[in-house]
């Protein structure tokens, strides 16, 4: 579970398997990725996004309260 206070980010890092997240308590977050560039979302309790883009990220709280996802990492996508 990740628990992101207001104004905060998660470290860098990144995801060797696709992965989907489910927010458990909303707020506007972006995907802030090593390029730069800046992936704005304004989340809602119980929205779900499925993901295997496997480059270093890091999730911005823009938010002033805290932002909660669960991450669900799927080991063996194939089979």
């Amino acid at each position: 579970m990740l628990d992101l206070p207001p104004q905060a980010s998660s470290p860098w890092h990144t995801h060797s398997v696709p992965y989907r997240y489910v927010v458990t308590r909303a707020g506007p977050v972006a995907t802030e990725f090593q390029d730069g560039r800046l992936e704005r979302q304004e989340d809602k309790v119980g929205d779900s996004c499925h993901r295997s883009e496997n480059k270093p990220h890091r999730l911005v709280n823009l938010g002033d309260s805290v932002y909660q996802n669960v991450v669900v990492e799927f080991l063996n996508p194939h089979g």
